[in-house]
């Protein structure tokens, strides 16, 4: 089995400074790497350029005005030489252990599963909140998923499975939940590994973190097709649940961000994202680029995504 590494990337030559050394520590070498460039001007692409990997590393770029996650994702993805497993890594996601690339691809000798995405967990430079809120996500018990929750920071799928249904390239974001859904419906699995852990940080101000969920969920409601509701009353409530939970998460953990001010400032930028993206459609005459990107019973397949994406 052979897998194909998709790396996205705007500007993050530091992380990848750490990337690229732990991808070549992986126990298993039978691998290339994709790596895409969106206009990064703090030396990224060059740096990838000049590195004496041990792996084979295809380069290419894609223009800012044409940026999307999915088309950037699709421009990788056509570059494979190797068209079997193709693993979508986000270049500020490190994996957590030599066994990771293992993990990822393990689930694949069942014929069922065309979709495998891993743990993430916090890094240490990671607000308190995001910890928490990863920690939410991505439990420590793999298995069959029946929603389509997945996440494309760190997420597996067969090529000849992308290159049925391709990433769709028009979404704001949640191109791996557009994907993973015309999965489910084609009644094919959907695992989750805990073992195929990464760590994850977003290096985000709180505008920002609003921003990020606002067109992730507009994405969803498109998706969905307008049957995700998220109200007022539901901001209210998930503000004050996910306070709680973070409060309750620094006990015995030391993250920054971690005072009440910072939890309750990045519930509020979370929760009211997400309010604005399903009730408030983004403008198509904003600043996309700058602003917002830095057959089973549909019915059960929208109340497993609800309860995993947004009502944890």
């Amino acid at each position: 089995m052979k897998a194909t590494i998709l790396i996205r990337c705007l500007n993050e030559v530091e992380n990848l400074k750490i990337l690229f050394p732990i991808l070549e520590s992986q126990n298993n070498k039978n691998f290339e790497v994709v790596f895409i460039d969106s206009g990064s001007s703090d030396g990224s692409f060059e740096f990838v350029q000049n590195y004496k990997s041990i792996i084979p590393i295809i380069l290419t770029k894609i223009d800012k005005q044409n940026f999307s996650f999915g088309r950037s994702l699709n421009r990788a993805a056509e570059k494979s030489s190797y068209k079997d497993i193709l693993i979508s890594l986000s270049a500020h996601c490190f994996p957590t252990n030599k066994s990771w690339l293992d993990n990822m691809l393990s689930p694949f000798s069942e014929t069922s599963i065309d979709i495998v995405y891993g743990r993430q967990i916090g890094d240490d430079k990671s607000r308190l909140s995001e910890s928490s809120h990863l920690n939410s996500w991505f439990g420590q018990n793999s298995k069959i998923k029946d929603s389509p929750f997945t996440n494309n920071g760190n997420a597996a799928f067969r090529y000849s499975v992308w290159d049925k249904y391709k990433f769709n390239e028009s979404l704001t974001g949640c191109e791996d939940i557009d994907f993973a859904k015309k999965t489910l419906n084609a009644e094919k699995d959907i695992f989750y590994t805990s073992e195929g852990s990464v760590t994850h940080f977003h290096d985000e101000n709180f505008n920002q973190i609003k921003n990020r969920y606002r067109r992730e969920s507009q994405a969803i409601k498109i998706i969905f097709n307008d049957e995700i509701d998220f109200s007022l009353k539901d901001v209210l409530i998930n503000l004050l649940k996910e306070s709680y939970d973070d409060i309750k998460y620094r006990k015995n953990k030391t993250f920054p961000s971690a005072d009440i001010q910072s939890i309750i400032k990045y519930r509020y930028s979370k929760n009211i994202g997400q309010y604005l993206g399903i009730n408030r459609p983004i403008n198509s005459n904003e600043n996309m680029q700058n602003k917002y990107y830095s057959y089973r019973d549909v019915k059960d397949n929208v109340k497993a995504f609800k309860k995993d994406y947004y009502y944890k």
